[in-house]
């Protein structure tokens, strides 16, 4: 193990998820701003995790929004026999 803080290990992405901290593990990783280079775990925050490394900002690209025809222009047209279900 190469983590960067053995003092506070136990409060890092790796141990919270062997202990099976489902909760905690989740609240540590939404949004998260940094990624571990050594087991890949997200978190918010450095400090929850062995290695950090900052994530990129992708907040520019969108949620996709902007990509949908809400007129629903004559360009569009659904299929004949309505939506296809999968077999």
């Amino acid at each position: 193990m190469n983590c960067s803080d053995q003092e506070h290990h136990n409060q890092h992405m790796c141990v919270l998820n062997a202990e099976n901290k489902i909760d905690l593990v989740h609240a540590l990783s939404s949004e998260p701003t940094v990624q571990c280079n050594i087991c890949l775990a997200k978190a918010k925050a450095a400090e929850n995790v062995c290695d950090p490394r900052e994530l990129p900002d992708i907040a520019w690209m969108g949620d996709g929004a902007d990509m949908v025809d809400t007129k629903q222009t004559e360009s569009w047209t659904p299929h004949p026999k309505g939506p296809q279900e999968e077999k």
